[in-house]
């Protein structure tokens, strides 16, 4: 069941096709998304969690209508009454992410960019600042690989980035939870008891997202 999903979406909107995506949704999350400002975030939220459902029908063979998602005390998202399915999202500019595992998992994606090294300085530990320092032309790389590996590590936990120095991902102990890749300009990091590798790496466009909606029971 184990699989990181990747797909980058368009700033603008489709009324129509955007609205019949909406209807996929709960109340909830409907009123949440068009709360939101930019459309860009209006379908990365709306197509993150399209997907998330289409992926629980399939796998679990039930219908959209038997979701339901709920918070834990950590705040992180779980499936109701399916404690073998395992989801988590992430979504950065024009990219989502989504991971799904038999196991807790945890997933972050950024736009690889200009590394801002005060970060790395207040938030990383000796090792990893020596490591992302160790070179000049692979830093920005190296930066955006450390980060999402410690969000993909505090989501997995439900921790909050006041965790987030408490952790070494360059560490032995934790290079069997870790897997991170690279698509296009993005850097993606999954962390979960299930070994992950490129082969688990599917990549999606908006078309595919909406045609799995459209091929899923109501």
């Amino acid at each position: 069941m184990k699989a990181l999903y990747f797909a980058e979406l368009s700033s603008e909107i489709d009324t129509d096709l955007f609205s019949n995506l909406l209807g996929f949704v709960s109340h909830e999350k409907k009123r949440k998304i068009l709360r939101l400002r930019f459309d860009i975030d209006k379908k990365l939220s709306l197509y993150s969690e399209v997907l998330v459902r289409c992926l629980a029908c399939r796998t679990l063979n039930i219908e959209n209508s038997h979701i339901m998602f709920m918070r834990r005390e950590t705040g992180k998202p779980f499936l109701k009454g399916y404690p073998e399915f395992h989801y988590n999202i992430s979504h950065t500019k024009n990219a989502l992410a989504v991971g799904i595992s038999k196991e807790p998992v945890g997933v972050d994606i950024e736009r690889i960019r200009q590394a801002d090294l005060r970060i790395a300085r207040r938030f990383f530990s000796e090792d990893e600042i020596l490591w992302i320092e160790g070179t000049e032309t692979e830093r920005d790389r190296r930066f955006f690989s450390v980060w999402t590996k410690k969000e993909a590590w505090l989501k997995r936990l439900g921790q909050g980035i006041s965790q987030i120095r408490s952790v070494d991902v360059l560490s032995d102990k934790l290079s069997g939870l870790l897997f991170t890749t690279q698509v296009k300009d993005y850097m993606l990091s999954v962390c979960s008891a299930e070994v992950f590798d490129e082969s688990c790496l599917i990549i999606l466009s908006e078309a595919d997202i909406i045609d799995m909606r459209n091929r899923q029971r109501s």
